[in-house]
């Protein structure tokens, strides 16, 4: 293999040094990849962008391969590890105030995705990278929540202000069904974003087949300092890591790793039973998806009586195509099969006209426009790259938001 031009092996070279077991393996992984100095860059920038930077200086430090390593791959891989533990000390300094803040007002909270696996599977802040608290609350905590957020120096993202004033959106029954979710910004001082979730699964589809209840019943303690945090029991949050990572057409090597460390520390002691009979709400084509990706990058085994079992669950046709739907790797496809899954011819023509007409503080904000700028241009050229799109002549935009 010519490493210089990495490729698709990208990915199989980061997991095999992360996963090497002894310096012997990791060596002669090196010797096999034939990684020469011109493939380093692209292979580091990989690692970033698949959030396995510190991972990857851990393997290499804990089996004494650093000093193997050139000297500016040496470098920028403990300056990633260093950047990781700096971002995740100050992370934790603000999730903490925020888990008071959120006590003394009796809004209950669940910790969730990155930060939660950081303190449950990772016990090391330079190897799990996250920027943010992902929260989940009960939907009827969402306005106190809010104000908690507020007065802590938090501010809704104008990106989500689909439906203008913050306030609307808040009490919007339809937001809360169509968007499970809202992302806060600092308004001054460090940069730190807050994910607040009142449900977790996306299209309302899932939600129907596996309440969020469900997933809130799941749950276990965890401490933060002498600080105690609620955050997704084992046998849930395989359930969510699954859906999440199957749901993504380019997923993150981390997000497989999160997997593999979750079943390495709890899947002797994991419900299986529970697993298999919540994937038979639906979840089995995303559980099996994710759990096979995990067992071929990291060599992860799973009981075989559960292989049997999850093998035996059979979708329905129904299924399927929620599946693929939902999985779809056109953004456009997959958000209007989030609007066709919602109850109601009614609210399914109410949230489609919201995702071609939103409000005007959501267009200024999306498309960066001046308070004078008139708007009626950018929605005609909104609704155009929405038909576009739709008809596979518009490729989307490389932005995080799709709407």
């Amino acid at each position: 293999m010519n490493a210089c031009t990495l490729g698709d092996s990208t990915t199989r070279i980061l997991s095999g040094l992360i996963a090497a077991g002894t310096l012997a393996q990791m060596s002669d992984f090196f010797e096999k990849s034939d990684i020469c100095a011109g493939a380093w860059p692209a292979l580091l920038d990989a690692a970033r962008l698949h959030g396995v930077e510190g991972l990857l200086y851990h393997a290499a430090r804990v089996h004494g391969a650093l000093p193997a390593l050139p000297a500016p791959v040496r470098e920028r891989l403990h300056a990633a590890y260093r950047r990781n533990a700096v971002a995740g000390s100050h992370a934790w300094h603000e999730i903490v105030e925020l888990l008071q803040a959120f006590a003394s007002a009796s809004v209950e909270v669940l910790l969730m995705k990155g930060a939660a696996l950081a303190l449950d599977l990772y016990g090391d802040a330079g190897l799990r990278p996250f920027g943010d608290a992902d929260l989940l609350i009960r939907p009827d905590q969402l306005e106190p929540a809010c104000r908690v957020l507020q007065a802590c120096g938090y501010a809704v993202d104008p990106h989500y202000t689909l439906m203008g004033d913050p306030d609307d959106l808040r009490r919007s029954s339809l937001w809360q069904r169509l968007m499970p979710e809202l992302m806060f910004v600092r308004r001054a001082g460090a940069h730190f974003d807050v994910d607040l979730h009142w449900s977790l699964l996306r299209p309302s589809y899932l939600r129907r087949r596996l309440p969020d209840e469900w997933f809130c019943q799941h749950r276990c303690e965890l401490r933060v300092g002498a600080q105690p945090v609620w955050t997704l029991a084992p046998e849930a949050n395989l359930i969510f890591l699954c859906a999440h990572y199957a749901k993504h057409a380019s997923p993150r090597l981390i997000w497989s790793y999160d997997l593999a460390l979750l079943l390495a520390r709890h899947g002797q002691t994991l419900d299986w039973s529970s697993v298999v009979e919540a994937a038979r709400g639906g979840f089995d084509l995303p559980l099996r998806a994710a759990l096979r990706d995990v067992q071929r990058t990291w060599s992860v085994a799973l009981p075989p009586e559960t292989v049997a079992k999850l093998s035996r669950v059979s979708p329905s046709p129904a299924e399927r195509l929620h599946y693929r739907l939902g999985t779809s790797r056109s953004p456009l496809l997959s958000a209007l099969w989030g609007v066709a899954s919602l109850p109601g011819l009614v609210t399914r023509a109410r949230a489609l006209g919201l995702y071609l007409f939103p409000s005007a503080t959501y267009m200024r904000a999306r498309y960066s426009l001046a308070p004078d700028q008139p708007l009626s241009f950018h929605y005609v050229r909104r609704l155009l790259r929405w038909l576009g799109r739709a008809a596979g002549f518009v490729a989307p935009e490389n932005h995080a938001h799709v709407l």
